[in-house]
């Protein structure tokens, strides 16, 4: 989904889901390089941003895709209280 779609969408749920609960989470695997957010097309950067501006803050740190030559930050948890949570993380599959 090319990256002006995808940030309209999730501007209007986030404006829409604070407008109704205390309580924010989201997570998945969102292709966004939160580790280089403004590589190539600064998908990375435009979900930092509506990150500042909804006060969401990440609690995934570590590198979730990383290879010999590469390494990426594009699975999320997105949260307005983080302190909610006590561990989390990410875990191989393969």
């Amino acid at each position: 989904m090319p990256k002006n779609n995808w940030e309209s969408e999730l501007n209007t749920m986030f404006l829409r889901s604070f407008q109704r609960y205390n309580n924010i989470v989201l997570l998945g695997d969102l292709n966004c390089d939160l580790s280089q957010p403004d590589k190539g097309s600064k998908e990375g950067r435009a979900l930092l941003d509506l990150m500042d501006g909804y006060n969401l803050a990440n609690l995934i740190r570590q590198p979730t895709r990383v290879t010999s030559t590469s390494s990426t930050l594009i699975d999320a948890i997105l949260t307005n209280k983080p302190r909610s949570f006590l561990v989390s993380g990410v875990f191989d599959l393969g």
